[in-house]
């Protein structure tokens, strides 16, 4: 898992594998908790229902148990280019989540500006969240005009 999580390289792994020890995430579950892994895609169809509240109250709990933020910022970036990437090219192989490609693209400039504010947020959350409120604030005024 952390070699498939590190893109086998070894420097990364070991890295991850020092972060794991650190937080005592050592078994299987708790490992792939903090990782976002078994989450990773909720967030996208949480986001893809258009319940602001129950993308608000995941992100919470994501955070509350261990969840690093920034690793699930690039596994969402990586769904959503490959979607882009997918559905750009009508490629009938891969799950489809439900947005237009505007909505793909503006997920995709939402979610990297959220990663670059990482590094200035005094909160790990918050670019997150803004993220997440911001396309919900978009989508809604293109409902209402």
């Amino acid at each position: 898992m952390i070699t498939n999580y590190s893109e086998n390289s070894f420097r990364d792994s070991s890295k991850l594998l020092e972060e794991l020890i650190t937080q005592n995430k050592l078994e299987v579950d708790e490992a792939k908790k903090y990782l976002g892994i078994r989450t990773k895609g909720n967030i996208l169809q949480i986001i893809e229902k258009e319940d602001l509240k129950e993308a608000m109250i995941w992100t919470t709990e994501f955070v509350e148990n261990g969840g690093n933020v920034k690793r699930l910022i690039e596994d969402i970036l990586l769904t959503l280019q490959n979607q882009l990437v997918s559905k750009s090219t009508e490629d009938s192989d891969f799950h489809q989540l439900d947005f237009t490609l505007k909505e793909l693209s503006q997920l995709i400039k939402l979610f990297h500006d959220a990663y670059q504010m990482l590094k200035i947020s005094p909160v790990a959350e918050l670019p997150l969240e803004l993220a997440i409120v911001e396309f919900y604030n978009e989508r809604n005024q293109v409902v209402k005009n």
